[in-house]
């Protein structure tokens, strides 16, 4: 397919008056832009799926680094309950006067072959059981 440009170029403007040709030069035009037009809707279309690829790429990388985290930290995530179950604990630990003048309580990992069963404990003595497996 020619280009505008090339059109112009190859072709005497003034000539193609005279001769009675605008009418077939408009319509290479219009079959370029058409083209044109064509080949953006496409590249639209794909750059949106590539997009769409290139988030699901950057979400997958994200969760590998988080759980290579998890295992080289021997930390745990936790489920909704075991948070809720966290926080209550906390909220222990703001009444607890023992914690209070001590200041320490401590997360208690239990290694099992099926998981890690984690305790929370305070200077007091209250026990919670954060992880059950």
């Amino acid at each position: 397919m020619m280009t505008f440009n090339e059109a112009m170029d190859n072709t005497n403007f003034a000539s193609l008056l005279i001769e009675g040709r605008i009418d077939e030069h408009l319509n290479r035009l219009k079959r370029e832009f058409t083209s044109i037009l064509n080949a953006n809707k496409v590249l639209k279309e794909e750059n949106a799926q590539l997009r769409g690829e290139h988030y699901k790429d950057e979400e997958l990388s994200k969760l590998k680094c988080e759980l290579v985290t998890v295992k080289t930290n021997n930390e745990f995530l936790l489920t909704d309950e075991e948070a809720k179950r966290r926080y209550e604990f906390m909220e222990h630990l703001k009444t607890c006067e023992r914690y209070k003048k001590l200041g320490t309580y401590s997360y208690e990992v239990t290694p099992t072959p099926i998981g890690k069963a984690v305790d929370l404990k305070c200077c007091c003595g209250y026990e919670m059981e954060l992880i059950k497996l």
